[in-house]
């Protein structure tokens, strides 16, 4: 699963209006985490880290009609991140901060 923050996107938009290209599609991610991965990130950020358990049966929360690729498929790409300049991995950074405005 391709994630982006935030952070990532915002400085993915000024980089394409100071540095792209009209007309151009840019595609733009963060991270490539599973949802197990990223799941589990909540637990750590809450202080109780977590190892879930994975399923190949379909999970009540995120049915199959929700996962455009499929169950269990890998979806992920690396960014051409240096053409319009905005950082990645900042998904950790944005479920800690997310687990401590809430807790």
């Amino acid at each position: 699963m391709v994630l982006i923050g935030s952070k990532s996107m915002s400085e993915a938009i000024v980089g394409a209006l100071e540095r792209g290209e009209g007309g151009h599609a840019y595609l733009v991610g963060d991270e490539n985490l599973s949802w197990k991965t990223y799941l589990e990130l909540y637990f750590e950020a809450a202080g109780n880290p977590t190892n879930l358990p994975v399923s190949t049966d379909e999970h009540p929360l995120f049915p199959d009609v929700m996962l455009y690729a499929g169950r269990n498929a890998v979806i992920s790409f690396d960014s051409n991140d240096a053409e319009l300049g905005y950082s990645r991995n900042n998904i950790r950074a944005a479920v800690h901060q997310i687990v401590a405005a809430y807790s």
